[in-house]
């Protein structure tokens, strides 16, 4: 009866939409009977390998915890850390994650939190990066407490095979920083999604201790269309540009530099790869095409067959 009361509403919306729709089904709840059983065998991740999650507590389905109880699962062995706000404090369940082994940092906001929040998303990801480093982490994936990997997948080995196989050549870091396509577009030049990002802990220091953004009595402009995102220094703009300044890289604004610059230094992973899922705006369609019409062209995600297109190209240049 379910799955044909499903049906009928797919076939509803496609009658309404004029395109093919596709139900994808993610469970609220941590299950162990949906993964697969070979997840035993990473608990060979010891503590060198960290996950970070950075923000708020999402309360709704228990999101943020849930998350975690899947990432203790998968990752037994592996450190988790929890980097949060001191107001979020009341909505934590500490003997809960406690059990889990999840260290949790409270940072205190920041009075100015910057152009879209950037401040509070550098503080917290620098206090549990510093923290990590600490702990003798060797590699680290920062990701969002309203975001999570849903594919039953080894991600963190995932992305430890695309550093050794796709080695940095640049002599500025360890090894390349992988980035999912989750707001990575072929329009926005330089553009270095922030949301998640794989790395040495060496290079992630790299890319995030940076100053925090200073208010200033002129704001710049803030700019959606994502052809002038980072030269505007917006959000993932600000993170970009201090880090042009930590490798010595001076861009031209042009789409080959663009394409040189990440396939230097960086990783696209494909969202679809990891089945990373956002819990926040409009998550109940995550096609841009047909949400944004009018300007679909802009919105065309950079992937990671756009970014092997890239790094073939320029190997073969120098």
């Amino acid at each position: 009866m379910q799955v044909k009361l499903i049906r009928f509403i797919v076939l509803l919306l496609e009658r309404i939409t004029a395109h093919f729709v596709s139900i994808h089904l993610r469970p609220w709840k941590f299950l162990k009977h949906v993964l697969k059983s070979d997840y035993d065998s990473y608990g060979k991740y010891q503590s060198e390998w960290c996950i970070l999650l950075q923000g708020p507590i999402i309360t709704k389905n228990s999101f943020t915890l849930q998350t975690i109880l899947l990432y203790r699962y998968v990752y037994p062995n592996a450190k988790i850390i929890l980097s949060t706000w001191k107001d979020e404090a009341k909505k934590l369940d500490k003997n809960k994650l406690n059990d889990l082994k999840v260290d949790v940092l409270l940072n205190t906001k920041p009075d100015y939190v910057g152009i879209s929040n950037i401040n509070l998303q550098l503080v917290s990801t620098i206090a549990g990066i510093n923290f990590a480093s600490d702990q003798g982490v060797k590699y680290v994936l920062k990701t969002r407490t309203d975001q999570r990997v849903c594919k039953s997948l080894d991600f963190l080995g995932h992305m430890r095979n695309l550093q050794t196989n796709f080695p940095s050549s640049n002599d500025k870091m360890d090894n390349r920083l992988i980035v999912a396509s989750t707001n990575s577009f072929k329009s926005r030049l330089y553009g270095v999604t922030d949301m998640y990002m794989f790395g040495s802990i060496s290079d992630m220091k790299l890319f995030w201790q940076i100053p925090t953004e200073q208010k200033s009595e002129t704001l710049h402009e803030v700019k959606t269309d994502p052809v002038y995102f980072i030269s505007n220094k917006q959000a993932e703009g600000y993170l970009v540009s201090h880090f042009f300044n930590s490798i010595d890289f001076s861009p031209s604004w042009s789409v080959e530099n663009s394409h040189y610059f990440l396939s230097q230094f960086f990783c696209i992973v494909d969202k679809e790869q990891l089945d990373l899922f956002w819990l926040k705006y409009e998550r109940f369609i995550e096609s841009f095409s047909f949400l944004r019409k009018n300007d679909a062209k802009n919105w065309e995600r950079f992937e990671f067959a756009d970014w092997l297109k890239a790094y073939i190209m320029y190997r073969k240049i120098e």
